[in-house]
């Protein structure tokens, strides 16, 4: 809904999302610590509403153009599994759910203006974004006695109902400024800004947290940073250009990072906080060449990065002397350097085809060991061939070919997971038969390939037992149908 005013269009936008699915997981029946387990379904739902406020602003003595926003955005994920084991020494029935919710209120300026100094035309731009957000999770479990129906909350270790964070207060605020001076007619620009971060978490006093993990101490925090840059962007012929920036990196440390309460004896994991870790910062340095047609274009860039207390999510740090349990914290590494390229190209062909080709490298090692980072994925190439026989109808045949990950050690030098490569081919259809419906659905893995997510082992030891667990889906189909009432 817009509306005409004043001093510009003023426009409020509704919308929510409404996600339903259950799943028969079969595939996993009767293997690994499924093996006396013969029903297991899951029921996942995701939901969300998020109302927003933005006005385009006619120009005035202070700004050539700008605008603003004001939203608020509401999410909750809720998944339950529920696990039939009759062929258990005591038979038994599992449910288990896990909840997570995010309320988002925040307000939003960018505003530009052009002005003459030193004797060229300029364009300044400049702005800010305010952000509080509360973070709420829990994870629920019941046990039935199929014999005599008798219940339990105590499930494969754990006492339930928990949470594996304590609720959690984050406030962000960014103020930026930037100028853009073309240098000479039909020349490069060059581009000088800064931005200036708050970030503060606060954890709320938690009954249910502290009860499950009294003796981990809850921290809360507050970070600031200031973050210059320097752009350049040079035209060398007709849609062809060359660029370069530099700019100091802030990372806060995450909510989840600082504190975490997380101990899962099935499988013999535990995760611990670090109240001392520190903000990430760095420097950044990439550059690159674009070019671009009506139907085709072709990106190149390459990047190199200085980090100074670099924090390395969840890394696994030893053996509970005590429990047994495999331990992971996230850690500040003194000083690490990532570099890389990634290459992006579509080309059209004959008729109704086009290629789309992709490609990702990047190298990081902690310059304090000479030890590969186990948070960077191995080198993966897309190569994606389309097919559009009419403006409603779509077919794409993807195939994602990934290395072999580097060898990977944890802080004692003990061999951690390395993925092997793969080839993985999918086939992709979608076809909109109206403007309020449109039908979407995939083959994949179409040769059975086994490969394993990078972000799903991450840190995990070479010799775990779950990995099998975690890899990808074989081959499989799925299909979804939306409708826009």
């Amino acid at each position: 809904m817009a509306r005409r005013t004043d001093v510009g269009r003023l426009r409020l936008t509704v919308d929510a999302v409404e996600d339903e699915r259950q799943s028969d997981l079969n595939a996993m029946l009767g293997t690994g610590r499924f093996r006396n387990t013969t029903r297991l379904l899951g029921d996942d739902q995701n939901r969300r509403v998020r109302l927003v406020v933005d006005q385009e602003l006619e120009p005035a003595d202070l700004w050539s153009r700008g605008q603003w926003r004001a939203w608020y955005q509401d999410s909750d994920t809720r998944q339950e599994t529920n696990e039939a084991r009759p062929l258990a020494a005591v038979p038994i029935d599992l449910f288990r759910r896990f909840e997570f919710s995010e309320e988002t209120l925040g307000l939003g300026v960018d505003l530009e203006t052009e002005w003459f100094g030193l004797g060229r035309a300029q364009r300044l731009g400049y702005g800010f974004e305010i952000q509080k957000s509360e973070l709420r999770q829990r994870r629920d479990a019941i046990q039935t006695t199929l014999g005599t129906g008798e219940t339990t909350q105590t499930v494969l270790g754990e006492n339930f109902p928990l949470r594996d964070f304590p609720v959690t207060d984050v406030f962000e605020l960014g103020v930026y400024a930037y100028d853009e001076i073309r240098l000479w007619d039909g020349g490069p620009s060059l581009s000088p800004g800064v931005r200036f971060e708050y970030y503060e978490l606060e954890s709320r006093n938690d009954p249910l947290f502290e009860s499950a993990f009294p003796e981990t101490p809850l921290t809360d925090l507050d970070t600031t940073a200031w973050a210059p840059s320097l752009g350049l962007v040079w035209p060398l012929f007709d849609r062809a250009e060359v660029f370069a920036q530099y700019a100091r990196a802030f990372r806060s440390p995450p909510f989840s990072d600082v504190n975490i309460g997380l101990d899962i004896p099935i499988f013999n994991v535990r995760a611990i906080p670090n109240p001392d870790l520190e903000p990430e910062r760095g420097r950044t340095l990439e550059a690159g060449f674009r070019w671009r047609a009506p139907r085709a274009r072709f990106e190149l860039v390459l990047y190199r990065n200085q980090f100074k207390d670099f924090i390395s999510t969840r890394a696994f740090v030893g053996v509970d002397p005590g429990s047994g349990r495999l331990l992971f914290q996230s850690i500040n590494r003194e000083r690490v350097r990532i570099e890389g390229a990634e290459i992006r190209s579509t080309l059209p062909l004959p008729g109704p085809f086009s290629l789309d080709l992709s490609g990702e490298w990047s190298r990081g090692e902690d310059r304090e060991t000479g030890r590969s980072l186990p948070e960077l994925g191995p080198p993966q190439a897309i190569i994606a061939l389309d097919y559009s026989p009419s403006p409603d109808l779509d077919f794409t045949l993807a195939t994602s070919v990934t290395r072999d990950q580097r060898r990977l050690v944890d802080e004692e030098g003990e061999a951690l997971f390395s993925a092997p490569g793969s080839t993985v081919v999918d086939l992709l259809m979608q076809w909109r038969p109206s403007s309020k419906l449109s039908v979407s659905a995939g083959l994949f893995n179409l040769t059975d390939e086994r490969s394993w997510r990078h972000a799903s082992v991450i840190g995990r030891p070479a010799g775990d037992p779950t990995l099998p667990l975690l890899a990808e889906p074989g081959r499989s189909l799925r299909a979804t149908l939306r409708w826009y009432p």
